[in-house]
């Protein structure tokens, strides 16, 4: 259950790509952001409750996140930055993901792989890697801090069906007990539609 071959490498350096172009817009302000929504964020087959305090960040000039939305993707960002010294904005990834057919995602072994090559590509130390229960069932979730700024860490759920996979990535300030709840909030009200 080794993670290998070109499109696993590809697909993780594409996420963390991603999620550091998502940092950059949200700390310069450069993002053009969507009205806040109250409610559920309805993407191609699965839906999200959109946390108090975050929005869904739209750019259609961006290419990358309109690549990102019309492949299904999303990404909610918080709408205030934290008070605390040197903080960011806090922001909850949706994209979709090919892992290997040979690798399931729901084997703790499996997680724990999956959770270093994403910590390691995004520079950051594993922190947890395990199967954790939600609402809809079983999935891999794993939680990894930066190793250039503790107060910088990121929580990662696959949600899996035999069609298709997600990678809910939400990065946060590890003081930040509102953004953390969030996360929380958006993976455990995850649904398949």
């Amino acid at each position: 259950m080794k993670m290998s071959g070109r499109e696993g490498h590809r697909t993780v350096y594409a996420l963390s790509q991603l999620l550091v172009l998502v940092g950059i817009l949200v700390l310069c302000g450069l993002a053009w952001t969507g009205a806040a929504e109250r409610g559920r964020a309805i993407a191609r087959s699965y839906s999200v409750p959109v946390p108090r305090g975050f929005i869904i960040l739209v750019d259609q000039k961006n290419r990358q996140i309109e690549q990102l939305r019309s492949k299904g993707g999303m990404v909610l960002v918080q709408i205030e930055k934290p008070s605390y010294e040197n903080a960011f904005l806090a922001s909850i990834v949706v994209v979709p993901d090919k892992i290997p057919r040979d690798i399931n995602p729901q084997d703790k072994t499996a997680c724990a792989k999956i959770a270093k090559t994403t910590a390691d590509s995004l520079r950051g130390t594993v922190q947890t890697a395990e199967i954790v229960q939600l609402s809809d069932g079983e999935h891999c979730q794993y939680t990894a801090r930066s190793q250039e700024n503790t107060n910088r860490g990121a929580t990662g759920t696959i949600f899996s069906t035999p069609e298709e996979v997600w990678v809910v990535t939400c990065n946060y300030d590890t003081r930040d007990t509102a953004a953390i709840s969030a996360c929380a909030q958006v993976v455990d009200g995850w649904n398949f539609e």
